[in-house]
């Protein structure tokens, strides 16, 4: 049986203590229980520094408690410098600093701490925020590592310790702290082996108004203990480490945060290549296991905050779990363990253990369940089932705004083969339920609001998706699926080649590729031929400049040949672009040397504005937006044929307003009438 937990935190009222030769002799007061096994060791790095720990005396001895003091003056007299807390379940030891809430040390099979202590700016584990003032447009501000002001003992059993560790606000830290009263909670249970952690932002009706552009849980890991990364079954990799990234064992990728290194973890034989975080990066919903955060959302994912707003989340729990082998050779299992122990938290989920009345309870959240039918009479006169649709309930507002939601909380499935969905665990409230269908363009939005309360379980019954459509496609380059992953992905270039990404899906998370479009196309743009050529081979997933010599590129125009036959004279015909991502580009389209577009600048639609773009940060997908209109995700261009047309011509530039890094990304082309 493993053994019970408990934590002793009464409070420190005094402690002296003084040097005697080699024999430091001292003497505390802890008020209202004594305290024995006293320990006292000079810090190593800091001559004028001492550690005691104690145990306290009540009937279990699992939880340490120590006290860091400095020395003020050559008479030995010492004060209060910090104090940790120090919780043990058999299993893994957890320090955290008080009041601060750092994760200062997590000892686990034999490993006195998991985590860096030496970095030269952030170390060990915590929350932290970036965030901005009221009316800014950046999408970064000023870090703040959140640290608490007072400490509370929510649950102490033999069963669960959960810890408090809150900060409040006051205008004496206007523009130095995020206007927000936090609740950071730490969950250790008997016998685990991880602990949990979640936190509570809530901004009140006295605050200012702000910007809140991320917020994250980070733990910062030894660097001579973890080598080895896993991010999906088809995405791990020996990792290059911190001193890779120094001056002198890597050069200037061009980009903030890509650098190539040299020099890997020793059991590598590696050439150069290039390291960033966005090659490990993927969407939420494929991601239970690890998690890279980035906070290059864009503006429209930003949280801003009127004054006087009032607003509460949770964000959390999340699990650290902790596995190991004995046998280096089977190491590789703790991934597959891991998602085991993935799929048990998925099955307990919402724990009954958080104590926060701000987490509901199982038995005070409601269930929805209903069908997704999708009806397109160009392609059946009958309903089809919304296979694989994605469906979800999300605050009220307009199609595709739950896109943009980050204030409240959302809750999604999948619907299966027959289109039948079911999403269970929703917080009490009221809400809209919005989907869409891979294959389709558009949105779906129920007009019907649904009012969420305590043990409901409500069945919305068939719901049918139309998507808009003014007649039959005639031709589409690409599939309707909010991605560009299936246009043409290039080789890398050898000298930047990550070797995880070598056949792979996800190849678009190579380096450079945008480079490659010279390459490609040395000296003409690409020719798209519609019933000839393949998108698959032939649409360059993103149309970039073309490099024309040191320093100098030009813009770039692709071009669409077609056939136009049994012309509808009276009809209108609609040539749809749709954009998955556009950076320093006015687009300019023309039909048969007839400008339809003219010098079309698209506001940024990439995640991060006038800094980085789509291609640089490896992504094929952004925000997604239907227009019947000029918008910055789609084109309608609406004209006429009046009469049967051989090779006719689309002719689409990009052209830039800056010499590189200027992209359009497009997530399908299609002419309907």
């Amino acid at each position: 049986m493993s053994n019970p937990i408990c934590i002793s935190m009464d409070k420190l009222n005094a402690l002296q203590v003084h040097l005697d030769g080699h024999n430091p002799k001292f003497s505390l007061e802890i008020l209202p229980i004594q305290a024995d096994d006293f320990r006292v060791a000079p810090l190593a790095t800091n001559t004028n520094e001492v550690a005691i720990s104690w145990l306290p005396r009540p009937k279990h001895r699992s939880t340490k408690r120590e006290v860091l003091v400095e020395k003020n003056s050559e008479e030995h007299n010492f004060t209060l410098k910090s104090l940790k807390i120090v919780i043990d379940n058999g299993v893994l030891q957890l320090t955290l600093s008080n009041p601060g809430g750092i994760v200062m040390g997590i000892r686990y099979n034999g490993i006195d701490n998991l985590l860096e202590l030496n970095n030269k700016d952030l170390n060990g584990g915590f929350w932290d925020l970036n965030w901005s003032e009221a009316g800014s447009s950046k999408t970064r501000g000023k870090f703040d590592t959140i640290e608490g002001t007072s400490l509370r003992v929510i649950v102490e059993n033999e069963e669960q310790v959960e810890l408090s560790f809150t900060r409040t606000w006051d205008p004496s830290v206007q523009g130095e702290q995020a206007p927000l009263c936090i609740d950071r909670r730490f969950v250790v249970l008997r016998g685990s082996p991880g602990f949990y952690s979640y936190a509570i932002f809530e901004h009140s009706e006295d605050f200012p108004g702000f910007n809140l552009n991320t917020t994250r849980i980070a733990f910062m890991l030894r660097k001579d203990k973890f080598h080895y990364m896993a991010i999906a079954d088809n995405r791990q990799r020996y990792m290059p480490l911190p001193d890779d990234r120094l001056p002198g064992a890597r050069s200037t990728a061009g980009l903030p945060r890509s650098v190539p290194v040299q020099n890997c973890v020793p059991r590598l034989i590696c050439h150069v290549q290039v390291d960033d975080k966005y090659q490990y990066s993927c969407e939420n919903k494929d991601n239970q296991i690890f998690k890279i955060t980035s906070h290059y959302a864009g503006e429209d994912l930003i949280l801003k905050f009127q004054p006087g707003e009032i607003w509460k989340k949770v964000f959390g729990p999340v699990f650290i779990y902790l596995n190991s082998v004995s046998d280096g050779n089977d190491a590789l299992s703790l991934w597959n363990d891991a998602k085991e122990q993935m799929k048990k938290e998925v099955e307990s989920w919402p724990y009954s253990f958080a104590a926060s009345n701000d987490f509901p309870k199982s038995d005070q959240r409601g269930a929805v369940k209903g069908k997704m039918l999708v009806y397109d009479s160009y392609i059946s006169k009958d309903n089809i089932p919304a296979e694989a649709a994605y469906v979800g309930l999300a605050p009220p507002g307009d199609n595709g705004s739950w896109q943009m939601e980050s204030k409240g909380y959302q809750f999604w499935s999948t619907a299966n083969d027959d289109g039948c969905f079911a999403i269970t665990n929703i917080r009490a409230g009221d809400y809209n339920l919005y989907a869409w269908v891979p294959g389709f363009i558009g949105d779906y939005k129920c007009e019907i609001a649904l009012t969420i309360t305590p043990g409901c379980d409500i069945d919305v019954g068939e719901l049918v998706y139309e998507p808009p459509r003014n007649g039959p496609t005639l031709w589409e380059i690409g599939i309707p699926d909010r991605t560009a992953a299936e246009f043409y992905v290039p080789d890398p270039n050898p000298i930047y080649i990550n070797k995880l990404y070598i056949n792979h899906p996800d190849s678009f998370r190579q380096y450079g590729l945008w480079e490659r479009y010279s390459d490609l196309y040395p000296d003409k743009d690409l020719v798209f031929r519609v019933g000839v050529s393949d998108y698959r081979k032939d649409w360059f997933y993103a149309q970039v400049t073309r490099r024309a010599g040191d320093n100098v590129y030009k813009s770039t125009t692709w071009q669409i040949k077609f056939d136009v036959e049994n012309v509808d004279e009276s009809g209108i015909y609609i040539l749809r672009l749709a954009l998955a991502s556009a950076h320093n580009s006015d687009l300019q389209v023309q039909l048969n040397s007839i400008k339809v577009l003219k010098n079309t600048p698209f506001p940024e639609i990439n995640p991060e504005k006038a800094e980085l773009f789509g291609v640089q940060l490896l992504f094929i997908t952004s925000l997604y937006k239907l227009g019947r209109s000029l918008s910055p995700d789609q084109l309608d261009i609406n004209f006429n044929f009046f009469c049967e047309i051989k090779d006719s011509e689309w002719v689409i530039q990009a052209h830039s307003t800056e010499p590189l890094f200027s992209e359009n990304i497009y997530g399908g082309v299609d002419l309907a009438l």
